[in-house]
């Protein structure tokens, strides 16, 4: 199941540029779980309890969130299941922007974009981008989210390569 094809993409990190051409992950799409939907009453409701109304324009469309499964490159020559978080707008198709987002250093696994309305990453987002027509695509890296074993803290080709394969498995 894919998402979108052909998205354009609007890289918010520099670690994708440590990205090779080389790149050995796949993307492959394992499952979406959906994690719910916000309307456009709920976005602007949020919007202004952020206190970001004076900033945002007002929400053009409402959202879903799923949890997507993919296989990225495991930092040593492998695959490996991974999680990440993808926001729709309602009724996008092909020629939907696409917001690559890499979220901040997590100490626990659970808190990352993938956890949906229980994360704040995704509520932001949600509220900032997705509300405003772009589809989000923010992975949760190894070792956080769905993914086994620890986290490679400040290892900038496994958080590339797990935001690009996310990319390409939506």
């Amino acid at each position: 199941m894919r998402f979108l094809k052909t998205p354009m993409l609007i890289a918010l990190s520099i670690s994708l540029f440590s990205l090779s051409f080389s790149h050995a992950g796949e993307g492959r799409f394992l499952e979406a779980l959906p994690l719910g939907q916000m309307s456009i009453e709920q976005i602007d409701g949020t919007r202004e309890r952020l206190g970001l109304a004076p900033v945002l324009g007002s929400a053009r469309s409402a959202v879903s969130f799923w949890k997507v499964r993919y296989l990225t490159d495991d930092g040593v020559g492998g695959q490996t299941p991974a999680s990440g978080l993808a926001v729709l707008p309602i009724g996008a198709g092909q020629g939907t922007p696409v917001v690559s987002y890499q979220h901040g250093t997590q100490v626990e696994k659970k808190l990352v974009p993938s956890a949906g309305m229980a994360s704040n990453d995704a509520l932001l987002l949600a509220v900032t981008l997705g509300g405003q027509g772009f589809a989000i695509s923010a992975a949760d890296y190894l070792g956080l989210g769905d993914s086994a074993g620890i986290h490679p803290y400040l290892d900038a080709h496994t958080q590339a390569s797990a935001s690009a394969d996310l990319l390409l498995a939506i």
